[in-house]
């Protein structure tokens, strides 16, 4: 389960004004076993510091089904439609800005 501490923004004490802020507290319960390899990993001087070590984990989660999203969307494209419609007015631009490429 996992609580998310909205906090927007953050006092300044010298200034008394809202500056952003860059990170979101979260709260999450997790099982022994995996909070000991956290533990273990900080110890081993891995990660700086739990939180680190979750941003990490979280991040490369995040990146590796965005990567299989992307796969999977690429995989639906046929390469000779692709083709046709990158080339589709071609010819027209040609006309336009001659040879060289420019007007």
């Amino acid at each position: 389960m996992i609580f998310l501490h909205t906090i927007d923004m953050l006092f300044s004490c010298r200034e008394c004004t809202l500056m952003p802020s860059t990170h979101i507290k979260v709260t999450a319960t997790v099982s022994r076993a995996v909070l000991d390899q956290l533990d273990a990993l900080v110890a081993a001087q891995a990660y700086p510091s739990r939180s680190a070590a979750i941003d990490a984990a979280l991040t490369a989660l995040l990146r590796t089904r965005m990567d299989a999203h992307i796969t999977a969307e690429a995989a639906k494209l046929v390469p000779t439609e692709e083709q046709q419609l990158a080339e589709e007015g071609w010819e027209d631009y040609r006309t336009l800005v001659g040879e060289e490429g420019t007007f």
